[in-house]
């Protein structure tokens, strides 16, 4: 008789990514010079690869994907790693600019995303599992405030905005400390992404939408 708790998508998925981890650090016995349960630290916040690995079962299961290849997985790993880092580096940006995000408006636009019918088809493309949705929106609507103010004001030009954002991102990106268990890949900060040949990686990894 199957087993009706390892037979649920989710619970097959989180058996095979901690199958995949303990295997390779037994093999590399690398086990002991990794920071043990960390999967990315941006200045003094730490997200743990269970965290990592929670939200990655959880898109996949969100977006139909549970059947998912190790090279698929690996770089699904590292597009929501590189959301992570991301949406970490903006929250320290908007505080150096003294920029803010009322949390009415990050909830309503959560919600107003959630009802809109195509949410299957935004995750998949910008690899946003529902629990990690509240910070994506609130990191992206920080950018916007973020490129108006260092563009001199709202009604200024749009590409000028988005210009300016993203050298600030970068700049802010080379002067925090930002590490990624190599294990998943590399962070890059003049890209803004986790990619490279990590130890569980297979290919190169995606780029999160910068706005």
């Amino acid at each position: 008789m199957s087993n009706p708790i390892s037979s649920h998508p989710r619970t097959r998925v989180m058996t095979l990514l901690a199958a995949a981890l303990v295997g390779l650090l037994a093999l590399t016995g690398c086990s002991q010079s990794l920071r043990a349960g960390d999967a990315v630290t941006v200045g003094d916040t730490t997200v743990s690869s269970g965290r990592v690995d929670d939200l990655l079962a959880d898109y996949l299961a969100e977006t139909d994907q549970t059947g998912a290849d190790s090279a698929t997985i690996s770089q699904v790993r590292q597009a929501l790693l590189t959301n992570i880092v991301v949406n970490e580096l903006t929250s320290i940006a908007a505080k150096k600019l003294d920029v803010s995000v009322p949390a009415g408006q990050v909830s309503e636009q959560t919600q107003a995303q959630l009802e809109a019918g195509n949410f299957a088809d935004v995750a998949k493309q910008y690899v946003i599992p529902r629990a990690l949705l509240p910070d994506m929106i609130r990191a992206s609507l920080e950018r916007a405030a973020i490129g108006e103010k260092l563009a001199g004001g709202s009604g200024g030009d749009a590409q000028k905005s988005q210009t300016s954002m993203s050298q600030y991102l970068v700049k802010v990106a080379k002067q925090e400390n930002v590490w990624v268990n190599p294990l998943y890949g590399q962070w890059d900060p003049s890209k803004l992404w986790v990619s490279g040949s990590g130890s569980l990686v297979k290919t190169g990894g995606s780029v999160a939408s910068g706005s």
